[in-house]
């Protein structure tokens, strides 16, 4: 008979598929969406996407946090006052006019 020291780790319940999107482009919505003057705050950021995404984990609460800190560590947002977060420049969320790509600044634009 197999103890509990023969289980391996996938072995338990799995957990279902989320069907939101991932919270990097949830968060960057909700910022996009919410267009506060000096950035969004977590609770704001929170409601919205609350709002707008079904099936969220138990622990959005603190998730949403965890992941905020780890994308402007990253570079993808950035932290526009206390408790505030906003889109960094750089941070590849932005949404770009025309839908064709961006030139690199430190490239000079195409001749005709």
């Amino acid at each position: 008979m197999a103890s509990k020291d023969d289980a391996k780790p996938g072995d338990g319940p799995r957990r279902p598929t989320p069907t939101h999107p991932p919270y990097d482009e949830m968060i960057a919505t909700a910022i996009r969406s919410l267009c506060e003057e000096g950035g969004s705050s977590v609770s704001s950021i929170s409601s919205y996407i609350q709002a707008n995404y079904a099936g969220l984990p138990s622990g959005h609460d603190r998730l949403l946090p965890f992941y905020l800190n780890t994308y402007t560590a990253n570079g993808l947002f950035m932290v526009s006052g206390p408790g505030h977060y906003n889109l960094s420049l750089t941070g590849g969320h932005q949404q770009q006019d025309g839908g064709g790509t961006a030139a690199a600044p430190d490239q000079p634009p195409p001749q005709p």
